[in-house]
């Protein structure tokens, strides 16, 4: 009992280690598959013509198809906004940019 008195904060520290490193392995994977979305990719029947100016013109069969365009040429021209909206609407904007953007 003598030598759980001396060693309390090492145990302690040592525990609050194991439970943030279980966290990070379960929250933020290493990789993620992303396979899916490019066999996804292969069902849309979408056609993208930029004109001179370079403003996109899409065509598809189907609704889902014109979107699918959509979001491709969008993420084309500015994808670093969509990461930041994407970013902001999680609530891990001061991850990359700092503090100054916390809520």
């Amino acid at each position: 009992m003598n030598w759980l008195k001396r060693n309390w904060k090492k145990i302690l520290t040592g525990f609050v280690i194991l439970i943030a490193l279980l966290a990070l392995y379960t929250f933020y994977p290493a990789h993620e598959d992303l396979s899916y979305f490019a066999e996804r990719s292969n069902f849309y029947n979408v056609k993208i013509l930029r004109d001179t100016y370079g403003v996109p013109h899409i065509y598809g069969h189907t609704d889902a198809d014109a979107a699918y365009g959509l979001a491709y040429a969008h993420s084309e021209d500015d994808f670093l906004t969509i990461q930041q909206v994407l970013m902001a609407a999680r609530g891990k904007l001061a991850t990359v940019y700092g503090k100054d953007y916390s809520d």
